[in-house]
């Protein structure tokens, strides 16, 4: 009866959509990052050197391959990773014609155009000076799964002063002069002294909020200096500027797990996230889907070695009433009966002997019933809960996403 009762709450809840009470995380670990900067910290000469080697072979872009038998060496490549079979066709987002264009529109947006130029040519007459070399994880989790809509690539001066972090997600937003969602891609800019980087215990961690986070052995004497930016009609029309955009603080979109930023040269304001899910016939019908932002933790080594994708869960399904009505239905045919029983029992205490109804065989056929309907509810559902609680179970299993779904009414269902 306990089931029933919270099966018939869920599917309520699942009849108008309901939001997960407390958003989980997913990570694309930047695993050769952190050995970049212990590496910074204990020889400085060796990356001074690295990158002379990059200006004199006019290389812009360095690539990072982790030492698979060392877990503190890495080696620098150019051209592209040779790492996971060398170059595949996701890795274009990290090419030197894809991804130089793209910092530098980025570092337009920030009004950096002017002193940072990674676009310049060489010729016959002019040899650039060039101040500054992108560089780029090749462990990096988005590039391991082939996930074309994450970039993380960082930009360091050629004296090692200053690192900045870069971590690009395609999303969709709601435009406030339009009403209108929009494919955008808002990115996020962290930029930190080198100097301040320090080594710190193996285990050492911080505590944000209730999360427990690993810091990779590294310390930060500071915080992270952010710059939000977004660029509309990304990444499907070519060359889109990035506005720069601040955050507004509020707590429905808080509450919604999404961005609500405000574009400075237009004041426009947006509300933007990601999703992750799937949905049949509508968005507004059957639908279970996480919606995700890129959380910044306020610290440049978790900003540069990792990205946190904090995310809630979503789920709808337009078709509960069925199990409701199922539910209820039995549930009377019970309840009254045995409500009838007890009646009878409690009243036959005060006559000559004690009589109670034997409702065996009333409960039976009506669990049969219940069978019966459930059967006919699922066919009638198309198998969408049986098909949500599989999908969930196996997101959940392998931390993929903070998927939920209606485990209390498979739950009764089944029993």
């Amino acid at each position: 009866m306990l089931t029933d009762i919270t099966a018939t709450i869920a599917a309520g809840k699942a009849l108008y959509g309901y939001d997960a009470p407390e958003p989980g995380y997913t990570t694309y670990d930047c695993a050769t990052i952190p050995r970049y900067l212990k590496m910074g910290i204990r020889n400085r000469t060796r990356q001074l050197h690295e990158i002379e080697t990059a200006v004199a072979a006019r290389q812009r872009i360095l690539y990072l391959e982790p030492d698979d038998s060392d877990p503190t060496e890495y080696h620098v490549v150019f051209g592209n990773c040779s790492s996971l079979g060398g170059y595949r066709t996701s890795d274009r987002l990290y090419a030197d014609w894809h991804l130089l264009p793209l910092l530098q529109r980025i570092l337009h947006g920030i009004n950096h155009s002017t002193s940072i130029d990674l676009l310049q040519d060489d010729d016959h007459h002019h040899v650039p000076i060039i101040t500054h070399v992108a560089v780029v994880d090749c462990a990096y989790g988005g590039r391991q799964f082939q996930d074309t809509s994450m970039l993380k690539a960082y930009l360091v001066d050629v004296n090692l002063t200053t690192m900045t972090s870069f971590a690009l997600q395609t999303m969709n937003a709601v435009r406030e002069s339009t009403r209108m969602e929009v494919q955008v891609g808002p990115v996020v800019v962290s930029s930190a002294q080198l100097s301040r980087f320090g080594l710190g215990a193996p285990d050492g961690t911080i505590v944000v909020g209730a999360r427990v986070l690993d810091m990779f052995g590294l310390t930060y004497d500071g915080v992270s200096e952010y710059r939000t930016l977004v660029s509309f009609d990304f990444p499907y029309e070519p060359n889109t500027p990035f506005h720069d955009a601040i955050s507004v603080a509020d707590d429905e979109s808080s509450r919604l797990n999404q961005w609500r930023w405000r574009v400075k040269s237009t004041n426009e304001l947006i509300v933007l996230n990601g999703y992750s899910g799937y949905y049949r016939g509508s968005k507004s019908s059957q639908t279970s889907f996480v919606r995700y932002v890129v959380a910044m933790d306020a610290t440049p080594v978790r900003d540069f070695a990792i990205d946190n994708f904090q995310a809630q869960g979503h789920s709808k399904d337009s078709r509960t009433w069925m199990h409701v009505l199922g539910i209820v239905t039995v549930g009377l045919r019970i309840g009254f009966p045995v409500g009838v029983s007890h009646h009878m029992a409690a009243m036959s205490l005060w006559g000559p002997q004690f009589w109670l109804p034997d409702v065996c065989g009333i409960v039976k056929r009506q669990l049969r019933l219940r069978a019966l309907l459930i059967f006919v509810t699922v066919f009638a559902d198309r198998f969408w809960i049986v098909q949500e609680w599989a999908l969930t179970a196996g997101y959940r299993r392998y931390d993929l996403e903070p998927m939920i779904g209606s485990d209390d009414v498979v739950l009764s269902d089944s029993l």
